[in-house]
């Protein structure tokens, strides 16, 4: 039997269900079909990291390699065990994936809990239980007046058909009664909200609900926009992601904070070029070439080597050419102080860059000036954020 974790004492408890992954309590297979919302699906239950997670047609990539080529391909995705979240690649935002798995468990916390950004200057705070109270308030409060409009509606109805012998003034007393009803009716209906199950896209809302009443109230889970039925259109009248959980951007904490968001973008627009030789034996331009299908701007450069040289230190330059150039150019070192492996050193910390700018579909290659014989794996990476 899995672990049922609370705190039952208290007023807003948190429920814990876990499993311990033996024959006597062991993980359930799950198959849940989500939504790819801001990048990223969160699974129902906390996945098995020994059992991992598959989805049909898609590799998964392991944190390691992720941190080395911090990007993922539009066939890949990464999976985070601890929290449940995979991230995906951002042109498959909105479409929905089968992730089969084996459940440890979930925790579930009380609405109580959870809270949002109502409004700013004052900042208003509220949690998710005060905005449900206060819907079934207004719910409530609606029900309550129309029961007593249509009872009213059906008294004033039943005194005039009774009613024999009427003055001028009960005719007009009756009318008015009857032109405020109305105008009650009006308002209520203009107001009034009934919430529907949400749809994935917003053209489900003509094939989940083909007929629909006045008021009908329906979210998109795609996009969080939320539509009412006003009697001939579904219109848009709020959105619940923007209101509750706005996204993250340099200067605004969100799903992610401001921190968070500013680093990542900073680190996927850096590309690097590597130069890897072997064991060079003479000097001169190696048949290595480069093409860079980006325009930007060179930040680092690091050079190092598995097996250091012990006669003569090693110099290499690193050239480049522009496309219009790369027949009958000449090629321009982009260092003020060149790559230099000192003997016993297995890394260069004299190079300086010259020249950092990097245009589209420029070429890079080297040239090596002098080679120690003992050298061997040397790498060349040059980072260039685009």
């Amino acid at each position: 039997m899995p672990s049922l974790i609370s705190n039952l004492q208290y007023n807003d408890p948190l429920t814990i269900i876990s499993r311990k992954g033996t024959t006597e309590d062991p993980y359930i297979n799950r198959a849940d079909s989500l939504p790819i919302i801001n990048g990223i699906i969160t699974l129902l239950e906390i996945p098995s990291y020994t059992d991992k997670v598959t989805i049909s047609g898609f590799t998964e990539i392991d944190q390691e390699i992720y941190e080395t080529r911090p990007f993922l391909e539009p066939n890949e995705f990464l999976v985070h065990y601890g929290t449940g979240v995979i991230q995906f690649h951002t042109s498959l935002e909105g479409t929905i994936q089968l992730c089969r798995y084996k459940g440890r468990g979930i925790i579930m916390y009380p609405a109580s809990r959870i809270y949002a950004m109502i409004s700013r200057q004052p900042d208003v705070v509220k949690t998710l239980q005060d905005i449900i109270d206060e819907v079934l308030l207004y719910i409530s409060t609606y029900s309550e007046k129309l029961i007593q409009i249509n009872q009213a509606i059906t008294e004033a109805t039943h005194a005039t058909t009774n009613a024999n012998i009427a003055t001028d003034n009960a005719n007009i007393a009756a009318k008015t009664a009857l032109d405020a009803a109305d105008d009650a009716l009006t308002a209520i209906r203009n107001a009034m909200k009934i919430y529907k199950p949400p749809v994935n896209v917003y053209n489900g809302l003509a094939t989940s609900y083909p007929k629909p009443e006045l008021g009908w109230t329906v979210m998109v889970r795609t996009t969080g926009d939320i539509y009412r039925w006003d009697g001939t259109a579904w219109v848009l009248i709020e959105n619940f992601t923007q209101m509750a959980f706005p996204t993250a951007s340099a200067n605004l904490n969100g799903l992610m904070s401001k921190e968070d968001y500013v680093a990542v973008h900073e680190k996927l627009n850096i590309r690097s070029i590597m130069f890897s030789l072997g064991k060079p034996k003479l000097a001169g331009i190696p048949p290595l070439l480069f093409s860079f299908p980006y325009s930007g701007e060179i930040k680092n450069i690091k050079a190092y080597c598995i097996q250091a040289g012990v006669l003569v230190p090693t110099e290499i330059e690193i050239q480049k050419i522009s496309t219009a150039s790369f027949l009958n150019g000449s090629w321009t070192n982009i260092l003020n102080d060149n790559v230099l492996f000192n003997t016993n050193e297995k890394l260069s910390t004299t190079h300086t860059i010259k020249e950092k700018t990097v245009n589209l579909n420029d070429y890079f290659r080297l040239n090596i000036l002098n080679v120690d014989q003992e050298i061997q794996g040397i790498t060349i990476q040059i980072d260039i954020q685009i």
